[in-house]
């Protein structure tokens, strides 16, 4: 009576097939934990970096606008958030390689593979850089003439107003100039 019936055998085999699925699940998983967290470590550091620049790159992004003297700011904390917005996309930017690496390594690939993900992320990463350098020295100087006296009516923009606009408009131009090497992958 104790000898396992035969019926008993094949019952125990789909739980251990179950068992390892839900292993393999939870490893990948937890790796994709691992990269998250290593993609947020490195957005941390490069937004720490970017506070101590944070002001001149302000500076630099009011250039297209005609300089910082040429926004306004009404709320109390407009300036701190926009302090805060073009620290964290700098931050950002500066931590795209980290970023770019883990997403690829996160995805599993054979040996062969492994070695186009090296040299995809430099390609990457200079092709968003490309897109937001496009974005500022080409289409922000013929857009915002355009934007501010349209209808013959003089703006005079919001800091974060104009900012977000900048910024969306840069990082969005940017992912763009990405499909090539979306494309080609």
């Amino acid at each position: 009576m104790n000898d396992p019936a035969p019926e008993d055998t094949p019952r125990k085999a789909p739980a251990r097939l179950y068992d390892e699925k839900v292993m393999e699940n939870l490893e990948h998983i937890n790796e994709l934990r691992k990269a998250l967290m290593k993609s947020l470590i490195a957005v941390v550091v490069g937004s720490a970096i970017s506070f101590a620049f944070a002001q001149q790159l302000i500076e630099v992004l009011a250039v297209p606008i005609g300089g910082v003297d040429k926004l306004t700011a009404i709320e109390v904390t407009e300036s701190l958030g926009v302090f805060m917005r073009v620290s964290l996309l700098a931050g950002f930017i500066l931590s795209l390689p980290v970023i770019f690496y883990q997403i690829l390594s996160f995805i599993h690939l054979y040996p062969n593979e492994k070695k186009y993900v090296r040299r995809f992320v430099p390609f990457a990463v200079l092709l968003f850089i490309g897109g937001v350098a496009f974005n500022y020295f080409v289409m922000l100087p013929a857009a915002l003439p355009f934007l501010t006296e349209f209808l013959g009516i003089k703006t005079v923009p919001r800091l974060s107003n104009y900012i977000e606009f900048v910024t969306n408009f840069m990082f969005w131009v940017g992912v763009s100039f990405e499909m090539p090497l979306i494309m080609y992958i």
